[in-house]
């Protein structure tokens, strides 16, 4: 069993910690990989193994944090795997505003899934009166 984290707001790297007992006892955590350009990362981080043993990562890391999110603020979406048991170079998937990662799976196809939500600025300021509001994210999968 083993848990990855990005431990909250600043952190530069993803970290796990394993557990062999099924979670009665935990080891030392470890470091994964560092976040890509010196990005501070933001809670959110999930790992699928696929079906060929290897690990994938999306998470987030802010990219500017002042002013408006999805305007001035951004918490980009980024994706890193392992090749052989070791993490290869993260990329981005998404620049803009994410609040939250919604789920990562892989179907039965082989195909690796990814939903989040995305900020959409222009939504930031609340409808016009008779209007409905439509929040300001929307769910994207990747």
């Amino acid at each position: 069993l083993r848990i990855f984290y990005l431990g909250g707001p600043g952190r530069t790297e993803v970290r796990s910690v394993a557990s062999a007992d099924h979670g009665v006892s935990w080891g030392k955590p470890r470091v994964e990989f560092p976040l890509p350009g010196g990005g501070a990362g933001h809670y959110g981080v999930q790992v699928v193994e696929a079906a060929d043993g290897e690990l994938h990562a999306a998470f987030h890391v802010h990219r500017g944090d002042r002013g408006k999110p999805g305007v001035d603020r951004h918490l980009d979406v980024w994706h890193a795997r392992t090749a052989g048991g070791k993490w290869g170079e993260p990329r981005r998937l998404f620049a803009g505003y994410v609040g939250s990662l919604r789920g990562f799976v892989q179907l039965k196809t082989g195909r690796l899934v990814l939903a989040f939500a995305r900020a959409v600025p222009e939504r930031l300021a609340p409808p016009p009166a008779g209007q409905p509001d439509r929040g300001w994210h929307d769910v994207v999968a990747y």
